[in-house]
């Protein structure tokens, strides 16, 4: 009994230093200092030179843009899942102007490219997320059942069927690139892509949009920040507890519906009636697996946590009928004390 206990004693002390092993060292709590807005004067003086020669264009604090059919500012204000970057003689010339300008605007700040990929299959995936239309051979189906043509006017009529979204899409020139940057990791760890000191989601999230010729097409600063360290952290909660707590204390309710009765009572009774439902739902669920990041809360304190998110599967009479449908919702818990920051 004795060597059993000896035994297993042995085994948690490894287990222990391997865990200790794995959690980063070195990783310091502290504050951010962010960046004040870039005026637009400024935006006009920096940015102009770089964007498309006889273009109308428009700038705002924060922002520039030239005005085109199809390309247009709001473009790439969200970070998506999974993003591509990119590795080719085009993607490095884009790259070039977009860390010239953030270098002008932000001599500080350290930034770190997260996505260079095409700003359609951007679009088209930032529109897959929320998408429930398809169409094929002038059908359109919903939810993967096609929709008899009386129906199908009235919601086109609504514009519930996004066409005029998908049309967009396929009038994007493939040769469009669209770059993010993100503030370049903390004390080693990745910067977390949402904070509470901001009610934009996304996170201190610079987008730049180029054309076919480099042309800069659009812009928008999302800003960046200086790292003022305090003490040194100590990381002892682990994923798999970060895990738990965050299914214990959901960020959103775990069921909401979905309908839009209040805009269209008929058209919404009609299409649940043609596809054969009662009802159609939203569950929140978690998305695995979290990651160790440096998060910044509501106060503009800064230190290491485990970033997760929630997405929403869409339910049809209880059963899944899309799974992470809409954008995401973060949530941070505390790798010192496993406490939600807020």
């Amino acid at each position: 009994m004795k060597r059993i206990i000896a035994l297993v004693l042995c085994l948690m002390a490894v287990v222990s230093a391997c865990m200790a092993e794995e959690m980063p060292a070195g990783v310091y709590t502290g504050r951010i200092k962010m960046y004040g807005k870039i005026p637009e004067k400024t935006m006009e003086t920096v940015f102009s030179g770089y964007m498309v020669p006889d273009s109308e264009k428009v700038f705002a604090d924060n922002s520039a843009w030239s005005k085109d059919p199809v390309i247009f500012n709001g473009e790439g204000w969200d970070v998506i899942p999974d993003p591509e970057i990119l590795d080719n003689e085009r993607t490095r010339a884009c790259r070039e102007i977009a860390e010239t300008l953030l270098e002008t605007v932000y001599p500080e700040g350290e930034m770190e490219l997260i996505a260079a990929m095409t700003c359609r299959d951007y679009i088209e995936r930032d529109f897959e997320r929320w998408d429930f239309w398809d169409r094929e051979d002038g059908q359109w189906y919903y939810l993967g059942k096609a929709l008899s043509p009386g129906l199908e006017k009235v919601l086109e009529a609504m514009q519930r069927t996004c066409g005029e979204r998908r049309e967009r899409i396929e009038e994007f020139n493939p040769d469009v690139m669209i770059l993010q940057y993100h503030p370049a990791p903390v004390c080693g760890l990745p910067v977390g892509l949402h904070s509470y000191r901001t009610e934009d989601p996304s996170f201190c999230l610079n987008t730049f949009v180029f054309d076919a010729n480099n042309y800069l097409v659009s812009a928008r600063l999302g800003g960046g920040f200086t790292f003022e360290p305090g003490k040194e952290a100590l990381i002892t909660v682990t994923e798999k507890e970060a895990e738990a707590i965050a299914a214990q204390t959901p960020v959103l309710p775990s069921l909401s519906s979905y309908d839009w009765r209040e805009y269209a009572i008929g058209p919404y009774d009609e299409l649940l009636k043609e596809l054969g439902y009662a009802e159609i739902r939203h569950e929140f669920v978690n998305k695995q697996s979290l990651r160790l990041v440096m998060a910044v809360d509501s106060k503009g304190n800064i230190q290491p946590a485990w970033e997760g998110w929630e997405v929403m599967n869409v339910l049809a009479d209880g059963k899944i009928v899309k799974e992470c449908y809409d954008a995401l919702t973060y949530y941070y818990i505390s790798a010192e004390d496993g406490s939600r920051l807020e």
